[in-house]
């Protein structure tokens, strides 16, 4: 071969060097169709995983492949008042009731208006099989400060036997507000009577308290006599029978109508015909008619409601209340008569 052919090969050989290396380092283009699915794919799971920059706190670096949920997740909210309504909205749902099968009550809407009776027949049933319910009212009826919705509100909690009404009564009834105690013990009323959380608590207060404004709606709260065992009943009875010398008259009407309810023999005969004498009108006639029924018919028993029942100055509610108790005992003809007489004399009277 000349000299001039052989340089023209080298030339050409040359040549073809250069594009294979061009080819060879070209970035991606030795890649085949497998290995850049492959590379798609890891950089997805990448963006699922997250990145180890993403969980130092950095930057949130997103794949351009991530989903919609993806970003959602990675970005934070734009509305936080939006995301303080939806807490305050799943905070409300939790103070309702937590079974799925029964419609849900928002507590806050509960008596804004008077119900009639059959909405609150079916409150006071949905409170008595819904604890959740029970527990969310409680709370609203302690924080009302509006007095029409309260008494709704107490109401309602009267007619469910639970002992977290009693526990809510309690609460009122020693707040040291004369308000809230009037309405704890008004509650205490409605609770079923013999509930011993009751009890306890008027027994308490029967002890502790020397206000009339007080001591009398604690004393209503005995008004139903129940079935209690014979120590609380003889606490109790000893205590009312001590306040039939309290100086507020009031206290002393009171205490003598519910000594005749809890106990009718003649263990506190003596404060029921110490009442007979009192200087204060209603509690003589309270007094008369709480010997009503009353087991001691004893000689001094008649003698003291003949006396009163024939004596104008005892009045007419007295008097009245004297003659049917003595009408209800056991008498001689003779005294049979003298009532008779006392009445036909007191009907007889003109009208004023």
């Amino acid at each position: 071969m000349s000299q001039r052919g052989s340089w023209l090969a080298a030339g050409v050989c040359a040549a073809l060097l250069l594009v294979a290396a061009v080819f060879a380092f070209a970035p991606g283009q030795n890649e085949s169709a497998v290995e850049l699915v492959e590379r798609d794919r890891t950089e997805v799971a990448g963006a699922e995983n997250g990145s180890d920059e993403s969980a130092n706190g950095s930057a949130n670096v997103t794949s351009p492949f991530a989903t919609a949920a993806e970003l959602s997740r990675l970005e934070p909210s734009s509305d936080p008042v939006s995301s303080a309504s939806g807490a305050a909205t799943s905070a409300a749902s939790d103070l309702q009731q937590t079974d799925p099968q029964l419609p849900p009550i928002d507590v806050r809407e509960i008596a804004r208006e008077p119900l009639s009776d059959e909405a609150f027949e079916s409150l006071v049933e949905r409170l008595r099989s819904d604890p959740a319910l029970l527990a969310a009212l409680v709370n609203e009826a302690r924080a009302e400060t509006d007095p029409e919705r309260l008494n709704w509100l107490l109401r309602l909690l009267g007619d469910v036997d639970d002992p977290a009404v009693v526990a809510l009564a309690t609460e009122f009834v020693y707040s040291g507000d004369t308000a809230q105690q009037q309405l704890g013990l008004d509650l205490m009323k409605r609770v079923k009577p013999g509930d011993p959380d009751v009890l306890a608590s008027v027994s308490g207060l029967l002890s502790t308290e020397v206000d009339g404004q007080v001591l009398v709606p604690a004393l209503t709260a005995l008004a139903r006599p129940s079935d209690v065992d014979d120590g609380t009943r003889a606490t109790l009875v000893s205590q009312v029978a001590i306040l039939t010398d309290h100086t507020d008259p009031s206290v002393r009407r009171t205490s003598l109508t519910i000594l005749s309810r809890w106990t009718d023999d003649a263990t506190y005969t003596p404060q029921l015909l110490a009442g007979l004498d009192d200087v204060d009108q209603s509690v003589r006639s309270s007094a008369a008619f709480a010997l009503v029924g009353h087991e001691d018919a004893s000689p001094q028993v008649r003698d003291r409601l003949m006396a009163t029942a024939n004596s104008r100055q005892s009045g007419e509610d007295a008097r009245r209340g004297a003659i049917l108790a003595l009408k209800r005992m056991p008498l001689e003809p003779d005294e049979r008569e003298r009532v008779l007489a006392i009445e036909r004399r007191l009907d007889s009277r003109p009208l004023r």
